[in-house]
């Protein structure tokens, strides 16, 4: 699946920043048109909102968006992307859905504890 990710990217590298349709596409409900938006937005960290992404990292059944989709996060938030004290409490309860020591659990809770301290500075 991880292969899966590094084609999508290398195919949203060609596409280059020209795709407008990829907030539809992270709203959708097709697992595979999300997975193909968020590749995008890890591309191109500055072309979504962070809220965005938590909606379907929310939303989604699928434990590799999910994955992604705080993998996305966190290369937004690395880059400076802004961000809400809702979209932080919002990423609190999304961490606490995940089991313990699994590696959305871990990632989540690596990004709200970035956030925190961002927040604190």
């Amino acid at each position: 699946m991880d292969q899966l990710f590094s084609e999508m990217l290398q195919e949203v590298g060609r596409l280059g920043k020209n795709w407008t349709e990829h907030s539809s596409a992270l709203r959708s409900a097709d697992p595979g048109q999300q997975l193909g938006a968020i590749a995008y937005v890890f591309k191109f960290p500055d072309t979504s909102k962070i809220g965005e992404l938590i909606d379907v990292v929310e939303n989604t059944t699928q434990p590799f968006v999910q994955y992604w989709g705080l993998r996305a996060i966190q290369r937004a938030v690395d880059e400076g992307a802004e961000y809400s004290i809702s979209d932080l409490e919002r990423l609190r309860r999304v961490g606490a859905i995940f089991g313990s020591g699994t590696d959305r659990y871990l990632l989540a809770n690596s990004i709200v504890r970035t956030l925190d301290q961002k927040r604190r500075s």
